[in-house]
């Protein structure tokens, strides 16, 4: 008991020194069990790092069915879920045509989005301003893997074109197939990726970290 009074005095000292110095709060002490509820990273918690600004967040798979063929895409669904507050940027990228549907937790707000691919994506969030760039424009790009395997969607092209686009990103969130993604508190993500047998890849960036 003794050494949970400790603790919790040392974090509300830590608290109030961070917020007199106008530094985010980290969500866990170094020593902190991660939470094995989001297996999908194995990044350190999130810290936001300026609460008026918004955070960069890319989704990027190559598809979302497997039923395409040399001349046939038809166009698949995906679902992002975020559940972590405050303002973000989205980025939602795919090789395929995909139809992303984007649900909201209470507190979040998205100031943008981006969807760019090879071919067409949309998107069903109203009043948000769209941007949307594919071969059709002349702009396609997209990425699922990080570091780039080599295997095609260069992950690289796509991140220069979002920071130049939108600004360098916060999380990367990637997998080959998947159609179900979701937005941990945390800055974690989870999908259906490895319900299909596929690798799922995630970049958590710390404050101020301009490599990732």
């Amino acid at each position: 008991m003794a050494l949970i009074a400790i603790r919790a005095s040392v974090m509300h000292l830590l608290a109030a020194v961070l917020a007199a110095c106008d530094v985010a709060v980290p969500l866990a002490l170094p020593g902190d069990v991660p939470d094995a509820s989001h297996p999908g990273s194995m990044e350190p918690p999130l810290m936001r790092c300026a609460p008026t600004s918004a955070e960069v967040n890319v989704f990027g798979v190559y598809e979302t069915r497997g039923d395409h063929s040399a001349g046939v895409h038809p166009i698949g669904d995906a679902i992002v879920s975020i559940d972590r507050q405050g303002l973000h940027a989205l980025v939602l990228s795919a090789y395929e045509p995909t139809s992303w549907h984007v649900m909201l937790a209470p507190g979040v707000r998205v100031m943008s989005i981006y969807l760019i691919g090879y071919y067409a994506q949309t998107v069903d969030l109203s009043g948000v301003p769209v941007v949307m760039d594919s071969a059709a424009n002349d702009r396609p790009a997209c990425g699922y893997s990080y570091p780039y395997n080599g295997a095609g969607c260069d992950t690289d092209r796509l991140l220069a074109r979002v920071a130049a686009t939108v600004g360098e990103f916060t999380t990367f969130h990637g997998c080959y197939h998947a159609s179900q993604w979701a937005l941990h508190a945390d800055g974690t993500a989870t999908s259906n990726c490895d319900v299909v047998g596929y690798r799922q890849y995630d970049v958590i960036r710390s404050c101020g970290d301009p490599g990732g």
